[in-house]
């Protein structure tokens, strides 16, 4: 018999630089693809899906752990950004930068993030919360978040 178990698997990598360029924080995290997430993806595979393809990301100041019923960030901060996306093979990568004053212009406690698929509202494809990153106005945080199907 032939066992063929596929596992989506996705990490978040952030960095934080200063206004002159400097690294000042670095994370890397699994993440959690929600239920609605697993939807949207699974939809992508009909004739004329109904979900959105993940095409934001939002950041925000949340520190509850992320649940399979998460529909939202807890406390998004500012306006959500447009991700660039590349597919190498297995992988999909989500890439957006939230430059000076960006998403907002003071000092914000980032322990949250998502990706969703519209600029408000949407659906919520996958969460993160992690320790405290603080951007101050002239800072800039990119994310590149990556899924990927891996055989288990």
């Amino acid at each position: 018999m032939v066992k063929n178990k596929l596992n989506l698997v996705g990490t978040m990598n952030a960095r934080l630089f200063d206004k002159d360029g400097n690294l000042k924080r670095s994370i890397e995290k699994k993440n959690l693809i929600v239920s609605l997430g697993k939807d949207g993806i699974m939809d992508q595979l009909l004739e004329s899906p109904s979900i959105d393809k993940p095409s934001h990301l939002a950041i925000g100041e949340g520190t509850t752990e992320p649940e399979l019923t998460d529909t939202a960030l807890e406390n998004q901060s500012g306006t959500r950004k447009t991700v660039s996306k590349e597919r190498n093979l297995n992988e999909v990568e989500f890439y957006a930068v939230f430059g000076p004053d960006e998403p907002v212009d003071s000092t914000i406690e980032i322990t949250e993030a998502g990706i969703f698929n519209a600029s408000t509202d949407g659906e919520l494809y996958s969460r993160i919360t992690f320790g405290v990153v603080t951007k101050e106005p002239e800072d800039t945080f990119d994310i590149t978040w990556t899924w990927e199907l891996k055989n288990d």
